[in-house]
């Protein structure tokens, strides 16, 4: 969604990075993929926050956690599964 190198092209200079760019990412964009999931999947805090932050329309495209693709190929993770949906 961002980078700092972002602000200025794209984010107004005006625009705090923790609280406004997904806010604004959203006015321009229908979805965004979330990266970090790859490495981490995200808390329901995080989740309901993002989700509460922009319009009924805007989507958000997870990336499967990293044990899921890459550690375990894919194989017995009905846990990890489960846990990430």
């Amino acid at each position: 969604m961002g980078y700092s190198a972002w602000q200025g092209p794209f984010y107004p200079s005006s625009l705090d990075y923790s609280s406004d760019w997904l806010k604004f990412y959203a006015s321009v964009f229908n979805y965004v993929e979330i990266d970090s999931s790859f490495y981490k999947t995200p808390n329901v805090f995080i989740v309901k926050n993002r989700f509460n932050k922009t319009p009924e329309n805007f989507r958000f495209t997870a990336k499967f956690p990293k044990v899921i693709t890459h550690d375990k190929h894919l194989k017995d993770v009905s846990r990890e599964l489960e846990n990430f949906f």
